[in-house]
């Protein structure tokens, strides 16, 4: 047998690496077809296709959009047209300044003067009208280009503009803007479930109400304008889900120039760390001896009769249950800018220090804000938020939003029996308004440290709660002014809780009704803000106008509506152009016309609301009442 050739074994040798790559590929491929959703995979390439596709059209928005609740525009991406000018193309300066001031109705000689800058291309004006844009291309000057880009716009100017934030060219820098920035504009990739196969730049719906925000707004305003030189802030909070209603700060700032502001007006108030006052301190003591007590008894006393025997175990377990020592929620942590207490400021006091062991002595307004709400509304955990949720800007599917922890409905902070206690505790240090609603208010002088002097300022604190049975807002106003005014300032002593009851009624019968019906009439009022509560005191009654859906001239069939909910009833009245007017509160016990009565256009139809408790306080009383006739 002859001998096999060298350069053939050599060729063998050199195969067999090649063979093995080849096998070992193969199962590569075959274990990721088994293990990885191809379909899935592919479908998430194209949607990441689609994105980009839609950021490089310049006729495309390239920032989602924010909403209030009512899906009114908070803050939208706009197409800006700007002149710029290529200078060296430019044969007469003077020539081409008189010309673009004829049209663009600034005077020639600023104009002339952007044109002498240096460099080659120079901005003349930004953000020009539609007609300045045609007339400025009809001219045909030389070296003068017109420059398309989108830009954020905020319609609301001033409105909730410290929770909004502020964005520029696609980047959020403060408020809600920054910290869902990756969101809306897709910086980043998003790999969330419901969130990442989402087409294009989804929208933001937040919990905010403009209608309610509007008339917060206003009370702000009328509180600063009898006290100069003041900061105040107000910010309302849903009971059992501590969404954000509304969020006002004075002085505010329009986000659509917010580099003419300085510093200090752009700082969120409700975000900066506050000293507390003695007040709101002692009642944080006294709402922890009465969790205190229940966690040793299982039962729990009045809050007049309960030892001042504490637990500082049981004390600091419940900070952590409220929030005390909880971060800020992320979405309300501006760019760097949150101030921490540092210790420069001190409160003036006349009396004694006394011991509060570890309660806390700097708290922000929301923390405060969020703490109260979970002692007082059933114990339930909640948490701040501001956004609802996510929507769809194809398919307007709405989807929650990503990483945001559920299930804090399941939390107690304090049980039940001693949550009501806690409500009586804050009622008995409270005045009472006019719908059954408890406004404590606290003020202290706090002395600031700026180096070279004192800064001396009032705090004025109001926590405000609707209803006081059975919590479903919590209000918190904060008003800050000099302790001394300036020669010739006046200044006029304000009642803050009357003025804050004077709209809380009109804010409660919003909140109600405000996710249902469409608008709210009210003679004299703006129809920005048009919601007037009845002046009687012992009936909760306001007139609600619906909006239609039925022909002109057709009349309306009344449905029996005994038994539902305020929202379901008023769903049911959405088909006809009728006017409601609503007395009491609770479920539908009764109404006017009777169903099957037919309401003419334009009609009126009272709804009779009663709580369910009542109803069972009443049939009880009544069956007590016939077992003493028998016998």
């Amino acid at each position: 047998m002859g001998k096999q050739s060298r350069l053939r074994t050599k060729k063998d040798q050199g195969r067999r690496p090649a063979i093995l790559f080849a096998i070992l590929l193969l199962a590569s491929v075959a274990v990721a077809w088994y293990y990885i959703d191809f379909p899935q995979f592919f479908r998430q390439v194209r949607a990441f296709f689609d994105v980009a596709e839609k950021s490089m059209d310049v006729g495309s928005d390239t920032r989602g959009i924010i909403y209030d609740r009512n899906f009114k525009e908070l803050a939208v991406s706009l197409e800006r047209v700007s002149v710029i000018a290529r200078m060296r193309e430019i044969s007469s300066l003077a020539e081409t300044a008189a010309q673009l001031s004829s049209v663009l109705r600034i005077d020639s000689q600023q104009i002339l003067e952007r044109l002498r800058d240096d460099s080659p291309r120079t901005w003349v004006v930004q953000n020009i009208t539609r007609q300045q844009e045609e007339a400025v291309r009809r001219l045909k000057i030389p070296g003068i280009f017109l420059t398309k880009e989108r830009a954020r716009f905020y319609p609301q100017e001033e409105m909730a503009a410290h929770l909004i934030g502020f964005a520029e060219n696609d980047i959020g820098l403060s408020g809600i803007e920054y910290y869902y920035d990756s969101l809306l504009s897709r910086h980043s990739a998003v790999k969330e479930e419901n969130v990442g196969h989402l087409r294009g730049f989804p929208h933001l719906v937040l919990t905010i109400d403009l209608k309610i925000q509007g008339i917060l707004e206003s009370l702000i305003a009328s509180l600063v304008a009898r006290q100069p030189g003041s900061r105040a802030g107000a910010y309302l909070m849903e009971a059992g889900s501590g969404s954000i209603i509304a969020s006002v700060q004075y002085p505010s700032y329009n986000p659509n120039n917010y580099r003419e502001y300085p510093a200090q007006t752009l700082s969120n108030l409700f975000l900066e760390p506050v000293l507390l006052p003695v007040g709101i301190r002692r009642f944080l003591r006294d709402a922890s001896l009465l969790n205190t007590h229940y966690e040793a008894n299982g039962a729990q006393l009045p809050w007049s009769l309960v030892s001042q025997d504490e637990s500082l175990g049981s004390q600091v377990r419940l900070w952590d249950r409220i929030g005390l020592n909880e971060p800020m929620p992320p979405e309300f942590i501006e760019d760097s800018q949150m101030r921490t207490a540092t210790g420069g400021e001190h409160e003036i006091t006349a009396g004694s220090v006394e011991a509060f062991d570890t309660i806390p002595e700097f708290l922000t307004p929301l923390q405060l804000l969020t703490a109260v709400t979970c002692l007082v509304n059933s114990g339930e955990k909640v948490r701040a938020q501001a956004v609802a949720h996510l929507v769809d800007p194809e398919t307007k599917k709405e989807y929650p939003l990503p990483g945001r922890k559920e299930g804090l409905a399941n939390q107690q902070t304090v049980a039940d029996q001693t949550s009501r206690e806690i409500v009586r505790l804050l009622a008995a240090q409270s005045q009472k308004g006019k719908i059954d609603t408890i406004s404590f208010e606290l003020e202290n002088l706090i002395a600031t440290d700026n180096r070279s002097m004192w800064d001396i300022r009032r705090h004025r604190l109001l926590l405000s709660v609707v209803p006081s049975l059975h919590p479903e807002l919590v209000l918190a106003v904060l008003l800050e002014t000099p302790a001394i005014q300036a020669r010739g300032e006046k200044t006029e002593e304000l009642d803050l809780a009357a003025a804050v009851d004077g709209v809380i009624q009109r804010i409660s019968a919003l909140q109600q009704v405000g996710m249902t019906v469409s608008d709210v009439v009210s003679p004299g009022e703006r129809k920005k803000v048009n919601y007037t509560g009845s002046p009687d005191d012992n009936v909760q009654e306001g007139r609600i106008r619906v909006s239609t859906l039925a022909e002109e001239g057709k009349v309306f069939t009344m449905p029996d509506l005994k038994g539902m909910s305020l929202r379901k009833a008023l769903r049911e009245l959405g088909r006809a152009d009728v006017r409601i007017r609503i007395v009491g509160t609770g479920k539908v016990t009764g109404q006017d016309p009777k169903p099957g009565e037919v309401v003419a256009k334009n009609g009126e139809c009272v709804l009779f609301l009663q709580k369910e408790e009542d109803i069972q306080v009443k049939r009880l009383e009544k069956r007590e009442s016939m077992l003493e006739s028998h016998q």
